[in-house]
């Protein structure tokens, strides 16, 4: 990267590989070296509760310095979504829910209503047979009816486990009663990172910052189960217009110039003559995102992802193209990519999860929808009930009831 005097690098760690100083200190003595700037992925691990602070220091110092290491932050809680037309579900790994994973949504629904099957599915372990990675790190102390509008910043004691507690049921009663309203078609909202605290000071904290770049907008590998391209909207709508914490001209430059000169892209980002740019026009008084919700339109022998915002798409196919890398995918905006066979996991049309204008694409054979999508708001309502204890996804020993 020295010698051919261009490039920047991206690191996303967890930060200890032994410490965080430790592998810090070779970060920066690499973009010391190369001469190149450099950014990395801060988040709030639930479970190393302070060492975001200790790195946004580390950063800071190197700034000073002129090493330019900057971190690259979400503007709310990293979180996925678990629901029964997604990739995950709290019971994704018992027998029982795999033996019907290949139904169809209104099948599975039928199936599930069922109290035997309801009964012999929570007995069991969903753990233990999960292939979902981070199936460790998430509980029912930090799961949350998503709801229509999304509530994107809920209270403690609207988690599952806090529900469970205050009527008398286990957390996984709790979980799949919610799985099955609107129809098998509602979420579970579980955030995974930024959200120690059950509310957005985290994510504030990091915008203040003088070095962060708000990003980390996932829109394309976690297309089943993470809906976060949706960041940019979030940072308009939220902490701009809702808790008006950032004026519109410092939101733009965050959006606009400010990752573009970390990326190098010194020609766009501002509007002047000779540069680069793509204008878009926003109606600020109602800049927003509607329900989520899955849309069966990708192949059904690619696994793909998009980026939805409105009226805006662009879908990414892992699949075999000469401008493709491991590391960026190639575009393919009509399904012409020539993905390899990789069969989907129930046989069907592949499904992402997206927001905006809702045109609920469904299955062959499914029946007609009559969903009607609402505006996202910023805010949830609170609860004033008792606070609720963690709880981990396996059945507990028994019943409460």
């Amino acid at each position: 990267m020295a010698d051919a005097g261009s490039g920047f690098l991206e690191i996303v760690s967890d930060w200890n590989a032994p410490d965080p100083a430790t592998e810090f200190g070779m970060l920066r003595r690499v973009v010391e070296a190369s001469g190149r700037t450099a950014v990395f992925s801060l988040t709030q691990r639930h479970d190393r509760t302070e060492v975001w602070k200790e790195l946004l220091a580390l950063a800071d110092g190197a700034i000073r310095d002129g090493v330019s290491i900057r971190p690259v932050v979400a503007p709310r809680p990293i979180g996925i979504l678990l629901g029964l037309e997604g990739s995950q579900n709290p019971f994704s790994g018992t027998p029982s829910y795999k033996s019907i994973a290949h139904h169809p949504l209104a099948e599975r629904v039928r199936i599930l209503n069922d109290p035997e099957f309801r009964r012999r599915l929570l007995s069991e372990d969903p753990v233990a047979g999960s292939t979902f990675p981070l199936i460790q790190r998430i509980g029912y102390a930090r799961m949350f009816r998503f709801g229509n509008p999304p509530c994107y910043e809920p209270k403690r004691d609207d988690s599952i486990a806090a529900i469970a507690e205050r009527e008398g049921r286990t957390a996984p009663e709790v979980a799949y009663d919610m799985l099955l309203e609107d129809e098998g078609r509602g979420f579970i909202y579980t955030p995974l990172v930024n959200y120690v605290d059950y509310d957005m000071s985290t994510p504030e904290a990091m915008l203040a910052d003088r070095n962060t770049i708000m990003g980390l907008g996932d829109g394309g590998a976690h297309v089943g189960f993470i809906l976060d391209a949706g960041f940019p909207t979030w940072m308009l709508s939220y902490w701009g217009r809702e808790r008006e914490r950032f004026d519109l001209p410092e939101i733009v430059r965050r959006l606009t110039s400010d990752p573009a000169g970390a990326a190098g892209l010194n020609d766009r980002g501002v509007i002047a003559v000779g540069r680069k740019a793509d204008l878009n026009v926003l109606d600020y008084d109602r800049v927003g995102f509607g329900q989520p919700y899955v849309s069966f339109d990708l192949p059904p022998a690619a696994v793909g992802c998009c980026r939805n915002r409105r009226a805006t798409t662009r879908r990414w196919c892992r699949a075999p193209s000469p401008t493709a890398t491991a590391s960026r995918p190639a575009p393919c905006r009509d399904g012409s990519c020539g993905a390899s066979a990789q069969p989907d996991r129930r046989d069907r049309t592949a499904g992402r999860i997206t927001s905006g204008p809702r045109r609920r694409s469904r299955p062959p054979g499914a029946p007609p929808s009559t969903g009607r999508s609402r505006t996202a708001s910023a805010g949830c309502r609170p609860s004033g009930s008792p606070r609720g204890r963690d709880a981990s996804l396996r059945p507990p020993p028994r019943s409460r009831r």
